[in-house]
């Protein structure tokens, strides 16, 4: 049974088992060595992921699994993610809950931005805006006002800010409000996510 698909990965399960299919990895090998962690992978390979449970944040959220301890992990997951992206000069502009995985393991989840095609280059901490991108509830506002593609005005930190945006939405699902977790480590590492001024977006977690 396919759990998720896009043209470079498939996760799929049969038998009780949890596979991944990636085609043309040397093109994302940046973007897919977060994940598969290898250094010698062919053009096209099949492996076994050995875990209990693969299926996407919009399966768990609509399924009501989700929780707070659930969500941090989350956040500190893409956190760990967009900054590895920035270290190869690439980023996620714009977050959504299909193409975000998660693995678990006994009680313990792992989650996973896993669309190649929605990786965007960084040039000077900058966005380099040469295609298309989703316009959703986790967009930057500055992100919205482009009237015109290619761009390279862009900071970054839309990214930041469509992280925040994505934790607020999965809260809400639980009916927790930023403001109820007033104080916390993560009430306070999605401010600085959510600042209006892009030059004032940070990912902390401290």
């Amino acid at each position: 049974m396919i759990i998720y698909q896009n043209k470079n990965i498939t996760l799929f399960s049969s038998n009780g088992q949890y596979y991944a299919k990636i085609l043309n990895y040397p093109e994302h090998k940046d973007f897919f060595d977060n994940f598969f962690k290898n250094e010698n992978r062919e053009y096209t390979f099949e492996c076994e992921l050995y875990v209990d449970e693969i299926n996407t944040l919009d399966y768990l959220l609509k399924n009501n699994k989700g929780n707070k301890e659930i969500f941090e992990d989350l956040f500190l997951c893409l956190v760990e993610q967009i900054k590895y992206l920035e270290t190869h000069q690439l980023t996620i502009p714009v977050l959504n809950v299909r193409d975000v995985l998660y693995l678990r393991i006994r009680e313990n989840y792992t989650f996973y931005f896993l669309n190649p095609r929605k990786v965007f280059s960084l040039n000077n901490e900058k966005i380099i805006i040469n295609k298309l991108f989703d316009k959703n509830d986790f967009t930057s506002k500055e992100l919205n006002d482009i009237e015109e593609i290619p761009n390279t005005s862009i900071l970054k930190t839309a990214s930041y800010w469509s992280l925040g945006k994505l934790l607020e939405y999965c809260f809400r699902t639980i009916d927790i409000e930023l403001e109820d977790i007033k104080f916390q480590q993560l009430y306070w590492a999605l401010k600085k996510c959510l600042e209006l001024h892009p030059k004032h977006r940070y990912l902390l977690f401290i």
